[in-house]
């Protein structure tokens, strides 16, 4: 079973017309069929009773719409957890300043930056006076 399997039933089960969900998934509604019938050859069994306009949930449909969501819920969750593992683009700040600053203001801001930022890249440039 694969995840595109889950979010085309979902998707199914909430619009309850194969046309509608189709859209909604900007894919063929013979291609939602299809991944539909192969889901419930996996299964065992009909999640939808087909009638000439509109779907309806199976009993088993029902019960596996409850999973089939908390599935998806739990698959984003990982990725979203996924994002604090990734590696950080460097960003690089560049502080003009002029020489008497430097000591008494610049330093310790700086220092509180780096703390604050270490994977980010200070430049210092002194700039001429008047300039």
């Amino acid at each position: 079973m694969e995840l595109r399997h889950l979010r085309y039933f979902v998707t199914v089960a909430k619009e309850l017309n194969g046309s509608r969900a189709s859209a909604r998934l900007r894919i063929s509604q013979p291609a939602v069929s299809r991944q539909l019938r192969d889901l419930e050859e996996e299964l065992g069994v009909p999640l939808f009773h087909r009638g000439n306009s509109r779907l309806k949930l199976t009993p088993a449909g029902e019960a596996f719409l409850a999973h089939a969501r908390d599935l998806l819920r739990r698959s984003n969750e990982a990725v979203k957890e996924m994002t604090a593992f990734r590696p950080q683009a460097r960003r690089t700040l560049t502080v003009g300043y002029r020489a008497p600053w430097r000591v008494t203001t610049l330093t310790p801001a700086l220092r509180a930056f780096g703390q604050s930022s270490p994977e980010d890249e200070v430049v210092l440039r002194e700039m001429a006076p008047g300039g």
